[in-house]
Order: structure tokens, then sequence, then C-alpha cells
């Protein structure tokens, strides 16, 4: 779950593709990876899922009002999956991966 190899690539091709981006300069901020930053990768993910939804490319703009709801919705399955973990801490160990594989 929250593994597929797509989700760590948009991440890195975001956050950790060049010296000056965020992930790389804010390391305080970003190690381990934010879960509000991932579940924003997870919404970006589902527009451009939501982009061919009817079998053909068609441009959706990426606003705060259209994926809110989207990305609450995100937020709290993270949450769900965490507290389904419990001390096992999966959700941390994931988010720690996904920071030092972006490097």
């Amino acid at each position: 779950l929250y593994t597929n190899p797509v989700i760590q690539q948009i991440i890195n091709e975001v956050l950790f593709k060049n010296k000056s981006d965020d992930a790389i300069k804010w390391v305080k901020y970003y190690n381990p990876f934010p879960q509000v930053a991932f579940t924003l990768a997870l919404t970006a993910i589902e527009c451009a899922i939501n982009e061919w939804a009817l079998g053909s490319h068609e441009m959706i703009s990426f606003k705060e009002d259209d994926y809110s709801r989207v990305f609450n919705s995100h937020l709290a399955s993270l949450d769900e999956f965490s507290k389904a973990a419990g001390k096992l801490d999966l959700l941390k160990k994931l988010l720690e991966q996904v920071y030092s594989t972006g490097w």
C-alpha cells in the first residue's frame, strides 16, 4: 500500500531533481518526508488519472477548490493506515523511505 513507484517518481521530479529543490535545501523540514506533502502527491496523481477518465487526455486544472476534498480524503486514509499499523509505525517508515529514496 502506498508503494507504487509512480508516487516516488512524482516526488523525486518535483522535490529532489535539482540541488535548489525544496527537499534538498530544507532537509530539516523534509526528513522524514512530510505526510501532507505525500498526500499532495497522491492528490496530484489522482488528478492525472482523472485527466484520462474518458479514454483520451482532457486537461484538468489542479485547483484547491476542485481537489481539497480529494486531498482531505487521502489525508484521512493515511491517518487510518497509520492507526491500523499501530506500533509497527509503517507510515513513519514509509515517509522515511520516501525521503531517503529521493536522494
